[in-house]
């Protein structure tokens, strides 16, 4: 039993470092940002707010947004528990940025660093909410969206992720009359990341779970089939 603490409690913090790396990585591509920060980027940009704090109040709306539309899945203590969270995620994004500033300067350097960037945001996402403990807020709210269509935690981040690019681009045309912040890259989020995770979880989201001494034997069977190929 220790043991699989131990491996639950280590596949959920590599989880969040992942994402982490993820995210930040992508700010690097110069082909935008990813989906699930382009609406604090874009705030951050405009105002001249630092990128951590923006982040931390998005995620701080996400839980919000968690408590109004998804009460039936959300239980009052995990999302209380996922301000911390968000702190914590907020200030490694805000850490990493700093710490690892770099850019390629090839076309395919770039492409190469997304195509990085969406594998380590999607498996970071699917590892912290597989392991089912305090999840990332945007990644909770992309699973409660999922959950309340009736549809896996991968097209629930879709579905969010196509949200906040939209809701990107409005700020910038209504405060700046341009985009900011969207380009291909953040768009191949949106669309990617998502599968990444639908992939992620049906070819090793069970295994980790064994590792954890978790169980998916309480779930309806179409829940599970249904999180694994969404």
């Amino acid at each position: 039993m220790k043991k699989n603490q131990l491996a639950r409690g280590a596949i959920y913090l590599a989880g969040i470092v992942i994402l982490a790396v993820g995210v930040t990585t992508n700010t690097f591509t110069g082909l935008g940002v990813s989906a699930i920060v382009s609406v604090p980027y874009s705030i951050s940009v405009i105002w001249g707010i630092p990128l951590g704090v923006v982040t931390f109040c998005y995620y701080c709306a996400c839980v919000a947004l968690q408590a109004l539309i998804g009460w039936r899945f959300s239980k009052p203590l995990i999302l209380a528990l996922q301000i911390p969270m968000a702190l914590l995620t907020s200030s490694l994004i805000g850490w990493l940025s700093a710490a690892l500033p770099f850019a390629p300067q090839t076309a395919a350097g770039r492409f190469a660093l997304l195509a990085l960037a969406i594998l380590l945001t999607g498996v970071g996402g699917a590892m912290i909410v597989d392991m089912a403990l305090v999840p990332n807020p945007a990644d909770a709210l992309a699973d409660v969206i999922g959950k309340a269509l009736d549809r896996g935690f991968g097209f629930g981040k879709n579905v969010l992720d196509a949200l906040a690019v939209a809701l990107t681009c409005t700020i910038g045309l209504v405060t700046l009359g341009r985009v900011v912040g969207v380009q291909i890259g953040t768009v191949c989020c949106a669309i990617l990341i998502g599968r990444v995770i639908a992939v992620f979880n049906h070819f090793l989201r069970a295994h980790l779970r064994r590792l954890a001494g978790l169980s998916d034997a309480a779930r309806p069977r179409e829940e599970i089939e249904s999180t694994e190929m969404e």
